[in-house]
């Protein structure tokens, strides 16, 4: 169990080193699939794999996505009532980076006025 979380931790650094040195969510996204590509050759077509654990991985995975939509809409619909998760109409035509940071960060770009 202690190797296979330090071997998770590991993985997670090597990731995160490499988004920080390249700028790239691509290059996060190759590695994700490198680190999970043996998993599914292994998992899904391996010899001791069947049809039952298939279907008992397609249940772990609906059942993990309808807990996650629902406690999200949940999530979202409380803080929709409570402190609303929209920016004014003002804000939202004249940029969030005034709203949010105090400057503008495309002082070139003008909005389209309707004539």
């Amino acid at each position: 169990m202690v190797s296979s979380i330090g071997t998770w931790m590991e993985g997670l650094g090597i990731q995160w080193l490499m988004a920080e040195q390249t700028g790239s969510t691509v290059m996060l996204g190759w590695l994700a699939a490198a680190q999970l590509g043996p998993m599914l050759v292994f998992g899904i077509f391996g010899g001791l794999a069947g049809g039952a654990q298939l279907v008992s991985q397609i249940k772990g995975i609906a059942a993990v996505g309808a807990f996650s939509f629902v406690f999200a809409f949940v999530l979202f619909f409380i803080l929709k009532s409570t402190i609303g998760i929209r920016v004014s109409e003002e804000e939202e035509i004249g940029g969030l980076d005034i709203g949010e940071h105090g400057g503008e960060a495309y002082p070139d770009f003008q909005p389209i006025t309707e004539a």
